[in-house]
C-alpha cells in the first residue's frame, strides 16, 4: 500500500515539473528580443533629454514669435512717433520784387452835400408852398384855403395858384405894393379859410435874381404900413430863396411854425426880416 502512494505520489509530481518547465520555455524572452526591448524602451535619462529639447524648441519658438512682435511694435512705434524725413524743396524762393507802382494821384471829391448846387430849391411859387404844408403833421394844420378867387385856382385846405395878372387883387390880398407887381412873375397863396389876419402867406418868384431884393424890402415896408381891419396879426417875417419872395404874417405861433418849417425844406433860405407888428 504505501508503495502505491509513493509511485503516485512520485508520478504526480514529475507530471508537475514537466508543466512548470513547459511554462518556463514559452514565456521566457530571447536576447534579441530583449536587445529590441530595450532599444525601443527609452531609459529615465534618455526621457529627460526628450523632453528638454522639446522644451528648447518651443521656447525658441516662443522667441522668435515674440521677436517678430516686438520688430512690428517698434515699426508702428517709429511710424506713429518719427516725423517725415522729406527733405525740404530745393527750390528758390520767388525773387519777383514788388510792384513799383504808385498809388493814384487823383483826390477825393471834395463836393459836399450841402453844396449849393446840390440845395434843394423850389421849382414854383406854388410848389414852394405845397412843399411846405405837406411838411405839417394833422395836428398842425389849420382850416387852409389857397390861391386867388378864381374856380380855377381856389383851393380848399391846400395852397394854390395866385394870378399876378390882377395887381389890386395881390394889394388887396396879399400885401404887394402896386408898383411891386411887375416885379414878379409868378404868385401863390396859403391863408387862413376864417380870417386873413390870423395868417397868410404869399410866395412870389421874381424875374430876376436882383429883383428878389427889390421885392423883399417893398413887402417889409408894405406890411409894417397897412390898415388892418378884423384885428391886428401879432408878427410877419419876409424870407428869400434865389428868385423868391415869401411874405408871411398873423398869429405868432402859426408865424413861426410856418418859418421853422420852410428852413427845413430849403436849406438855403434865409429871413431877410422879421417881428412884431405894432
Amino acid at each position: 500500500m504505501k508503495k502505491i502512494l509513493c509511485l503516485l505520489l512520485t508520478a504526480s509530481m514529475m507530471f508537475t515539473f514537466a508543466a512548470c518547465g513547459s511554462d518556463d520555455t514559452g514565456t521566457t524572452p530571447s536576447a534579441d528580443d530583449q536587445q529590441t526591448v530595450n532599444e525601443n524602451t527609452p531609459t529615465d535619462g534618455q526621457d529627460e533629454d526628450l523632453n528638454a529639447d522639446d522644451s528648447t524648441d518651443a521656447d525658441k519658438d516662443a522667441e522668435e514669435e515674440d521677436k517678430e512682435a516686438g520688430a512690428k511694435d517698434d515699426e508702428k512705434k517709429d511710424d506713429v512717433k518719427k516725423p517725415e524725413s522729406s527733405k525740404p524743396s530745393g527750390s528758390k524762393p520767388s525773387s519777383s520784387k514788388p510792384s513799383n507802382s504808385k498809388p493814384s494821384g487823383s483826390k477825393p471829391s471834395s463836393s459836399k452835400g450841402d453844396s449849393a448846387s446840390e440845395t434843394k430849391k423850389p421849382t414854383s411859387a406854388l410848389n414852394l408852398l405845397s412843399t411846405v404844408w405837406k411838411s405839417y403833421k394833422e395836428s398842425e394844420k389849420f382850416p387852409a384855403a389857397g390861391g386867388d378867387y378864381s374856380e380855377e385856382n381856389a383851393r380848399e385846405d391846400a395852397p394854390g395858384k395866385f394870378s399876378t395878372s390882377d395887381s389890386d387883387a395881390l394889394s388887396s390880398t396879399l400885401a404887394v405894393p402896386a408898383d411891386s407887381a411887375d416885379l414878379i412873375s409868378s404868385a401863390a397863396s396859403l391863408t387862413h379859410m376864417m380870417n386873413l389876419n390870423t395868417f397868410t402867406a404869399g410866395s412870389f418868384k421874381t424875374k430876376s435874381t436882383g429883383d428878389a431884393d427889390k421885392l423883399a424890402a417893398a413887402m417889409k415896408k408894405s406890411i409894417e404900413n397897412r390898415k388892418w381891419v378884423c384885428g391886428f396879426p401879432e408878427k410877419m417875417a419876409v424870407i428869400t430863396i434865389d428868385k423868391y419872395v415869401v411874405a408871411v404874417y398873423g398869429a405868432a405861433d402859426l408865424v413861426d411854425t410856418f418859418k421853422t418849417k420852410l428852413q427845413k425844406a430849403y436849406t438855403g433860405a434865409k429871413v431877410y426880416c422879421e417881428g412884431n407888428i405894432e
